[in-house]
């Protein structure tokens, strides 16, 4: 009998250890707490300035989105010149995609740009209700992709396959699905977080919640600790869970449905996770609680502990937007020219710039 119970139980043991449930740490990723990440500082290095050249086609507005793929930068300008406008690596313009209109290959409401590892330009037209992929950014070859629901935002996993954030009709919200061109069918992925909030009418702190960091995109389920990875070849995983007891409640979420004043004036809680890039090194990201150039700095190599930096603490990076994306190994913002800029920038950045500029890119590592 003894023998017996001898060989059993380590059957046993092994079978519960088998049925038991994952922790919810290999369930959330890598955990921070940011109530107890300290302040630090970070050495800024390889800073280049790069003006996207100033010609009368390219004259650019406001920048809502920029990305940098297949060694060029592609430009969305929705408000001011409804189009996107590509540049090489050294800032020159090459060509704009600018069809708003009604006929063929054209967009009523330009609401979003994406572009694949074979440099199709894909657009949204919320108003139809449609992706237009422009083969190789060539305006005049593209092909209407109907998607039937309105959403706010989108990235394409392949040519077939694309994300959206914030689907919405009548009776009907979901914060992210996958859309699937070939079959013609729409998967949630998350769903709103409360029942009692309309989301939607909450003010957004970021230009957009779909980071693209090379091949990858990272998104945050508003409103919660969660940062999700996404790539062609990937469900939607849990990488990071920015861990707090300062998210915005429900009753207070919903006291700021449709008053973005009171939404800018709160500040006791975390109300968005915006800014998420990624590169080797690091990933960065920022709780926003009120405007603020503090980033989360997460180490994905070695030990080092996350830290709260200040950005805006490096002198050449005075005046720069939060960051925008990544190009390599280096992370993206924009400045625009100013006199009050310190006088190193300002000495570097005049020989390069023209009358008007354009919005100038900035690029740099961080140590």
């Amino acid at each position: 009998m003894n023998r017996l119970c001898l060989l059993v139980l380590p059957l046993l043991i092994l079978c519960v250890i088998s049925c038991a449930p994952k922790s919810a740490e290999a369930d959330e990723g890598t955990s921070i707490l940011w109530d107890e990440v300290e302040t630090g500082t970070v050495n800024v290095t390889d800073v280049t300035f790069i003006p996207l050249e100033t010609k009368d086609e390219c004259l650019l507005g406001y920048i809502n989105k920029i990305l940098y793929r297949n060694g060029k930068y592609y430009v969305l300008d929705r408000i001011q010149n409804n189009g996107v406008f590509i540049f090489d690596e050294a800032g020159h313009f090459l060509s704009s995609i600018v069809k708003p209109g009604e006929g063929p290959g054209e967009y009523i409401e330009l609401m979003d740009m994406d572009v694949d590892s074979l440099g199709n330009v894909y657009v949204a037209d919320n108003a139809r209700m449609n992706i237009i992929c422009y083969k190789q950014g060539n305006p005049k070859e593209y092909e209407v992709i109907p998607v039937g629901k309105h959403f706010k935002e989108f990235c394409c996993l392949n040519t077939d396959v694309f994300l959206l954030r914030d689907v919405f009709e009548a009776g009907q919200n979901v914060k992210l699905a996958r859309f699937d061109k070939g079959s013609n069918t729409l998967t949630p992925l998350c769903k709103p977080l409360y029942d009692s909030v309309d989301e939607l009418s909450v003010l957004q702190c970021s230009k957009h919640y779909l980071y693209r960091s090379g091949n990858r995109i990272l998104y945050n389920e508003r409103f919660t600790p969660y940062i999700y990875s996404l790539s062609p070849d990937r469900e939607l995983e849990k990488v990071f869970t920015i861990v707090s007891d300062d998210y915005v409640p429900e009753g207070t979420l919903k006291e700021l449905e449709g008053n973005p004043q009171k939404f800018l004036q709160e500040n006791r809680y975390i109300k968005d996770i915006i800014s998420i890039y990624e590169n080797d090194k690091y990933l960065v990201c920022t709780p926003f609680i009120t405007p603020s150039a503090t980033y989360l700095l997460i180490p994905k190599t070695g030990d080092s502990p996350a830290k709260k930096v200040d950005l805006l603490k490096a002198s050449r990076l005075q005046g720069i937007s939060q960051i925008e994306g990544v190009v390599g190994n280096r992370f993206l913002a924009l400045l625009n020219y100013s006199e009050e800029l310190p006088a190193e920038v300002k000495q570097q950045l005049l020989p390069l710039l023209d009358k008007e500029p354009n919005p100038i890119l900035v690029l740099f590592a961080m140590e």
